[in-house]
């Protein structure tokens, strides 16, 4: 994250700051066993997913991440390239605290 800030402000990116309880990105869509956030940018456009999808007797959940990005430039590009492998590991490290906090429960 320290990195990231000064980068955006270098590319001019829109600083992200917390919104509430979802976070970085607002709400864009909302049904019972989904949520849409996201966020269009000069740059980029964001979209991620978070499904909750429950198995078809009801025993047991799974929480589906999905996340989509429209690059708009060679700059965005390179952007995401070099944050993709450190993203990926917040977004492991996070799944892991929450299943095991989940399991705790």
């Amino acid at each position: 994250m320290g990195l990231r800030d000064p980068l955006r402000r270098v590319l001019r990116s829109k600083r992200r700051l917390p919104s509430g309880d979802n976070g970085d990105f607002p709400i864009l869509g909302r049904l019972r066993e989904e949520l849409i956030l996201g966020e269009d940018d000069r740059h980029l456009d964001f979209r991620a997913s978070v499904l909750l999808r429950l198995s078809p007797d009801g025993e047991s959940r799974d929480l589906v991440l999905t996340t989509a990005v429209h690059c708009h430039n060679v700059l965005s590009r390179t952007y995401l390239i070099a944050i993709v492998p450190f993203r990926r590991l917040i977004v492991r490290s996070n799944s892991a605290r929450l299943a095991a906090g989940y399991r705790r429960a």
